[in-house]
């Protein structure tokens, strides 16, 4: 069975949960003539890693581009970025990534969840403070077209 990934909005995250492992997270979203194809660079603690999806499947996860490969997407035009803080916390029995917009996206909140099964998600009893349910797994790859482009 596949793993399952839920994101959920938040109201504000009470203060006995602990917030670990803070990190900041870019999403540097390419510009691509298809509409669906999206190419995006994520760098977490100074690695960056490069993803292509088509519609909402991720095709190709490269790993460690280098610096120049780095530069050379960035400045091949348009860019879109996300910029969030990330932290691991628990929550109901389950260890979550609670996600902190930044810049444009100031003031979005969002739990990941990773489930092992359809039935662990179908029990998972959501806490109060969890808005709603976000229904697109892949919904980070689409914030790249809410982000306004960058001029070049």
């Amino acid at each position: 069975m596949n793993k399952i990934i839920k994101y959920y909005t938040i109201n504000q995250v009470p203060k006995m949960v602990e917030r670990k492992n803070q990190r900041n997270v870019s999403l540097l979203f390419l510009s691509e003539k298809d509409p669906d194809i999206t190419k995006v660079v994520v760098t977490e603690n100074g690695v960056r890693n490069y993803y292509i999806y088509n519609k909402d499947e991720l095709i190709l996860e490269k790993k460690n581009i280098s610096e120049e490969m780095f530069y050379a997407f960035s400045n091949k035009g348009k860019i879109r970025e996300v910029k969030k803080q990330v932290y691991d916390i628990e929550t109901n029995g389950k260890n979550c990534e609670l996600s902190l917009y930044q810049g444009m996206l100031f003031g979005l909140k969002a739990v990941k969840v990773e489930f092992k099964n359809e039935e662990e998600a179908k029990n998972f009893k959501k806490p109060t403070w969890f808005k709603g349910e976000i229904n697109n797994p892949l919904f980070e790859k689409g914030l790249g077209k809410f982000i306004s482009k960058e001029k070049e």
